[in-house]
Parts: C-alpha cells; structure tokens; sequence
C-alpha cells in the first residue's frame, strides 16, 4: 500500500558515484523525483548532486586515516570511527523518516553506533556482501567457520586483513551489537538470503527483503546498431566478440578467463573486449583481436560495448548479486558464470543464462556458442525478456518506497 509523498530517507554510503546504481546514489535521485525528499551521506562525494552531502572535511580525512592506522594495529575493525555519532547530530539525520544503510564496511562508522542509530530511528540494511556475517571478510568463499564463530580464522589475509588472528573477537562484537539491533534488511539475491538466515550472528532478523538491483533498460537494450558500433570500434563484423572485465580482484575470476584463453582453439575470428584493467591481456593480441579499456563509469560506453559483443562473461568466484551480469542479459547477451556465488539465479541458469563447475565446461559452452548462432540468438532473445521481467530499475525503486511505506505503518501501529 502506498501510503503517499513526503517521507525523508537518509541514505548513508562510503562513496556516490562508483557503484551509483546500487549504493544508494541513484535510489536517491529517483526518491526525490517521487517527491520523497531524500539525500545521501558520503565520504567521498565525487558528483555535483545537491541532495549528496560530503562528510568529510579535509582534516576529517586525517582524523579517518589515524583511525584506520589505529584499528589495523590492533587488527580489529569497524569499532572505533566517530562519523557515526556525527552523522546522528546532522539535522537531516534527526528529521528523516528512515536512515537506509549501504556500504558501511569502508572505514567510517563504528558497529556500535548501530545500535544507537536503530533506537533513534527506522534503519534498512541492504547487505551488499557478506561482510556482516563474518568476523572481518567480504566474502568467506569456501571457508565455513562463519557459521561457527569464525575462531583461528584460515584466512586473516583476506580484506578487511588481521595482522593478528582477532577473528573470535570481532565475531562476538557483531554477535552483541545484532542482539540488539533493530533492523530491516535487504538482500538482492536467493544466495544472499540464504547467507544471512544460515548465519547464527543474523539469523534472528525477522525482517529480510529480496529487492534484486535495477538497471535502465531504454539505456542496455538490444535494438541499437550493432553494425554501426562495431564499425566505430574497428571490429569486423564477422568476428565473435567476447566482453568480461579483466580486472586483478581475486574474486572476479579473471584467472579463469585468461586459463579459457589459453585453451580456447576456434577457427573463428575472436575480438576480446575487456573493462576494468589494462594490459592484462597482452599475451593474448598475437591470438585475437584485444579492446582493453580501463575502469569506467560512462554508462553509455558501457552499452555500446555491451552491444558490439556476442556474449558476456562473469565467472566470479564470489558475487553476492553482480549487476554487469543483468546489464549484460538487458542488452541481449547470453551470460556465462561460475557455480558456487549468486550469479546462477540471477542468470537464470541453465534455462537462459549458463553455469559452469570446472574449466572445461566453461570452454566447451564458449565453444558451442561460436558455433551455433541459432541458440545465441535465442539465449540471447531470453536473456532480454527475464532482464526486462526482473530487472528494471522502476521495479527496484517502487519496491524500496513500498518496504518504506510498510516500515513507517508498522512504527505507527506499535506507537499507537
């Protein structure tokens, strides 16, 4: 039920404009089109946006970076920056309906102030990783001891690192601050859900919404010239031309494109077309066609490159959603991904997308897709048509103003 205008939503991220369609950035500007008057705490504000407002002063980026210094000696962390008690004297946090948490991780809040945050106000959490649900990680990948107090934790190295192994210590202050913690949590993907109700830190937040990530499908479509694009970017037209980011993360599976790569035998020309790095593929252009671009945040380029393409890969080895995977299938392209994160729901696989367990599988559908334009087609056809059915960037802000909507009925109805 859609209650009417005018409720104040408090969006508080590390960053605006990297990440915007997910991190609150973009959810804001449509909030206040709406007519919700809504803004957006950050540290580092890189837009022009009058409703995005910088926390950080130029000494309160030292006074970050001692903190930082701080936590990392003692190996613990998110416990003792300030910027929480300073975001809750804010008049806009004060005057606001509800405080929307993002990216809290990226050193400014303390989890404690959490709990006083929850008993000032209406709090959403969308959960973007696993973070919460372990002692330091993002992502556990395979390890499991997150669900058993993450004790002699295998993996201090991992970010957030522990130069000591505190992991039992910073396991047990989540455990007492979520005791506590009022909170509406939002979660993107079946995966992620899974996570946070197997989790015994959160798996009494009875509060768990599937709000899946939107994407503008006027702006990745398959209706543009592809012909025409292709031309722009020197690639012949009879070419199969393969898009991935090729960035080092370890978790985005990169080493796994390069291992295909290298195995990959094809009579068919190959253009490879590749965001997020640069020569990283250099061993590659005696072979195929190489378009490397660095990282991006022009939309409109990442489109055109989504079109000039054939298919997309994203064999990830840990994703809590994976946004380049919807913006991919919204532009017509079959997706190809790893078993083991959230992408094989999120794709649809195997009836649209494909999810693969070793190295040669993924080769093997590469290969059958190069030489079968009936089933790309139709892949691809399928990829548009559960894009646009569950996807779209309306559906993502209508379902957050109704989840808002019910939050403030329910604190009117226990107020009453």
């Amino acid at each position: 039920m859609i209650l009417g205008c005018n409720m104040r939503i408090l969006h508080i991220n590390d960053n605006d404009l990297a990440g915007s369609r997910f991190n609150g950035h973009e959810l804001q500007i449509a909030l206040n089109r709406m007519g919700h008057p809504s803004h957006q705490f950050v540290c580092g504000k890189a837009s022009n946006d009058y409703n995005t407002i910088a926390l950080f002063t130029h000494e309160d980026s030292m006074l970050r970076e001692y903190c930082r210094f701080f936590e990392e000696s003692l190996s613990i962390h998110a416990l003792v920056y300030p910027f929480g008690q300073r975001i809750m004297q804010h008049e806009l946090f004060q005057k606001a309906d509800i405080v929307h948490l993002h990216l809290i991780h990226n050193h400014f809040i303390s989890l404690y102030d959490l709990l006083e945050m929850s008993r000032r106000k209406p709090i959403v959490w969308t959960m973007h990783d696993p973070w919460a649900m372990t002692a330091h990680c993002v992502h556990p990948i395979e390890c499991k001891k997150w669900k058993i107090k993450c004790e002699n934790c295998p993996n201090p190295e991992r970010y957030f690192p522990l130069s000591k192994n505190t992991s039992k210590l910073l396991w047990d202050v989540k455990k007492t601050v979520y005791a506590n913690l009022e909170v509406d949590v939002i979660i993107a993907s079946d995966w992620m859900r899974h996570i946070v109700e197997s989790s015994p830190l959160t798996c009494h937040f009875k509060s768990i919404h599937n709000i899946p990530f939107g994407i503008c499908s006027d702006l990745f479509t398959n209706i543009r010239n592809k012909s025409k694009l292709r031309n722009k970017y020197n690639i012949p037209e009879e070419n199969f031309t393969i898009f991935f980011r090729s960035d080092d993360s370890p978790y985005k599976g990169f080493h796994r494109i390069k291992r295909m790569l290298m195995q990959l035998k094809t009579n068919k020309n190959i253009t490879l077309v590749a965001v997020a790095g640069k020569k990283n593929l250099k061993e590659f252009a005696h072979i195929y066609q190489v378009i490397e671009f660095g990282w991006t945040n022009d939309e409109n380029m990442m489109a055109e490159l989504y079109t000039i393409s054939d298919i997309f890969l994203m064999p990830s080895i840990a994703e809590a959603f994976g946004l380049m995977a919807i913006e991919a299938m919204a532009s017509g392209l079959p997706v190809i991904v790893y078993e083991g994160t959230a992408l094989p729901d999120v794709v649809f696989a195997p009836e649209c997308g494909f999810a693969v367990k070793n190295e040669k599988q993924f080769r093997e559908v590469i290969l059958m897709l190069i030489n079968n334009p009936i089933e790309l087609e139709l892949r691809g056809k399928l990829a548009r048509k559960m894009a646009l059915k569950h996807y779209r960037f309306e559906d993502y802000v209508t379902k957050h103003v109704e989840l808002y909507n019910k939050i403030l009925e329910r604190k009117r109805i226990f107020n009453s």
